[in-house]
């Protein structure tokens, strides 16, 4: 039937909203990136002294930016100190500065901003491929999030991730689950979502934390069906 549904009755019901409960606390992940930016560089040649000067300089306002924000009073300075690194660092920093912006922003409600963010990285040739990664993965999220992006665009995007076979494929799935469990779902995107959830569960790189949340909505989906 074409409108058929998943799930009847109370106690389903029940399920389906403790199922979209779990699903959307796992996908809200913020982006908070503790990296080794402060190490040395070392080993670069003299030609790219100057260059070299200049990453040892971003980096320690990097490091004196993210001291900066563990006080609440001085967060919007650290900010402040993101953004400039953000649009003027040399590569090896500029991202990550972006990234701890957006962090910011998306969780100061400035989703725009954030979003802005993130699209700059995604298209920073000079970026570490793990950022991009991030990057794109908090864009689907977002958008999946406020609806802002049409399903097939959403579907293809974290398709496109599982491809890549990145760090964030474990996560891509989970958000193709979303997708097929939004209301309306049909017994085959039911069949679907436990394919994917199994495959998270099973995969040797889940995360403790993926792998136990896959396994509650496998459960929370048998019991509904």
């Amino acid at each position: 039937m074409a409108d058929e549904e998943i799930f009847h009755g109370n106690n389903e019901a029940q399920s389906l909203q403790q199922l979209r409960a779990k699903l959307r606390q796992g996908l809200m992940v913020g982006g908070v990136v503790l990296l080794a930016i402060c190490a040395g560089a070392g080993g670069w040649a003299w030609q790219r002294h100057s260059l070299h000067l200049a990453q040892q300089k971003a980096s320690a306002r990097y490091c004196t930016a993210l001291q900066l924000q563990n006080n609440a009073t001085n967060r919007e300075k650290a900010a402040q100190e993101f953004a400039d690194l953000a649009a003027h660092a040399p590569d090896g920093v500029r991202s990550y500065a972006a990234m701890r912006l957006a962090d910011y922003r998306a969780r100061t409600g400035q989703l725009g901003e954030a979003n802005t963010l993130w699209q700059q990285v995604i298209h920073d040739r000079k970026a570490d491929p793990a950022l991009q990664g991030m990057a794109r993965f908090l864009v689907l999220n977002m958008a999946l999030q406020h609806g802002s992006l049409p399903p097939a665009e959403l579907q293809k995007g974290f398709e496109a991730l599982i491809k890549d076979n990145s760090s964030w494929s474990g996560l891509a799935r989970e958000g193709l689950v979303a997708l097929d469990l939004q209301p309306g779902a049909t017994q085959a995107q039911q069949a679907e979502a436990k394919r994917l959830l199994g495959e998270i569960v099973h995969a040797p790189d889940t995360s403790a934390a993926l792998r136990e949340r896959a396994s509650l909505v496998l459960q929370i989906l048998g019991e509904a069906g």
